[in-house]
């Protein structure tokens, strides 16, 4: 029975609709990440300065939004066409 759970839970993360919506713009993401890698690093560098340890974590959280952001217009924009 601790199996048979384990792959239940297994498989509905599997089909999760977030999951599922990074995996299908996961190209333009990838793409594009180092793009605002640079940017999201030198904006929240000057605007973060005071708060010390918590600019790596709003660098990384920027990051990913933008990156989903220009991921999702990436494949609605031009990938949807050729799938």
């Amino acid at each position: 029975m601790i199996c048979r759970r384990g792959r239940v839970a297994y498989s509905a993360c599997c089909v999760s609709r977030p999951l599922a919506s990074v995996g299908r713009y996961s190209y333009g993401m990838y793409v594009f990440h180092m793009f605002f890698a640079i940017f999201a690093a030198a904006w929240v560098k000057r605007v973060t300065a005071p708060f010390g340890d918590a600019r790596m974590v709003a660098c990384a959280l920027l990051m990913v939004a933008l990156s989903y952001g220009i991921g999702f217009l990436s494949y609605h924009l031009y990938e949807k066409a050729f799938s």
